[in-house]
């Protein structure tokens, strides 16, 4: 959902990589790069969230559409 939502915003993955090795240890080690662009701080938690590498810690659609985002 995460990786999905911020290519919509930024027209590219969060994870840029050569080779499979290398986008699976930027997924391991959690490096994203925001683009200079961002200059939301509620979106920016937003994918912050979204992109949590557990998935028990990434927020739940009832949170993502109860956040002042979406009201």
């Amino acid at each position: 959902m995460g990786v999905m939502f911020y290519q919509m915003i930024f027209g590219k993955t969060p994870h840029r990589a050569g080779s499979l090795e290398e986008l699976i240890m930027k997924v391991n080690k959690k490096m994203v790069r925001y683009p200079q662009k961002l200059n939301d701080e509620n979106l920016h938690q937003l994918l912050e969230r979204m992109l949590k590498h557990s998935p028990e810690e990434r927020i739940s659609w009832k949170e993502i559409f109860e956040l002042d985002l979406f009201q």
